[in-house]
């Protein structure tokens, strides 16, 4: 699928694929509600994607940019940031006052760790470059490194520091955690999944305060306010 038009995903999934979608798409008034409320935001906020109108299609890349309207607003180019085929948002939002919503869906414990970054030597030399100069500027030391076990949480983290820092783009990043899917076996409680993403944040050297925590958020979303989960 060209990036452009996104890449369509099923919606008879499960797990947080299948979650995020009926929390767009379904439950929009109280997702939107919800957000707005944590973020404090200063626009009226709108689900641009997952949409079911758009065959539940997910963004990334040069993509992403241009689905949330920011992509003439862009100072530093992406390619100078990070590789083609970056992270792929689980859902995007964008305010009238031109505020951005990243999300990354979680719905059990075992999607927190991610593989370690796959790319070529070339691609490889980038990321290791700007992954060193978000953590040198979030206060976090070399000892930590990003590219392994935790390395899709670290390069959300990454993309909202690119956005928000690097171009002046007002963005917020929300890690959504469903709580009692049982389908994939996910956590019951907010506080089995706030002792996981303690370690998660532990092991990148986030568990400090820095330029960014501001502007990212949990939330806790237990499916049973959504049938058909």
């Amino acid at each position: 699928m060209n990036v452009r038009k996104g890449y369509l995903q099923p919606e008879n999934g499960r797990g947080s694929l299948r979650a995020i979608q009926a929390w767009v798409n379904d439950y929009e008034t109280d997702s939107v509600e919800l957000v707005t409320m944590q973020l404090s935001l200063k626009g009226k906020l709108q689900w641009v994607s997952p949409k079911r109108s758009n065959s539940m299609a997910e963004y990334r890349d040069v993509g992403f940019l241009e689905k949330v309207g920011v992509a003439d607003k862009i100072t530093v180019p992406l390619h100078n940031f990070w590789p083609s085929r970056g992270p792929q948002w689980d859902a995007l939002g964008v305010t009238e006052a031109e505020e951005v919503i990243l999300v990354e869906a979680k719905a059990n414990l075992k999607e927190l760790k991610s593989p370690g970054s796959k790319a070529g030597e070339q691609s490889l030399a980038l990321i290791k470059q700007t992954l060193d100069e978000v953590k040198e500027d979030l206060g976090i030391g070399a000892q930590f490194d990003w590219t392994k076990t935790y390395y899709q949480y670290a390069n959300r983290v990454a993309h909202l520091y690119y956005l928000r820092e690097l171009n002046g783009i007002k963005a917020f990043l929300i890690n959504v955690y469903f709580i009692g899917d049982h389908s994939v076996n996910g956590p019951s409680s907010v506080k089995e999944w706030q002792v996981a993403i303690g370690q998660t944040k532990k092991m990148l050297g986030l568990d400090h305060e820095h330029v960014l925590q501001p502007y990212m958020v949990d939330l806790f979303i237990d499916v049973k306010i959504m049938k058909g989960i």
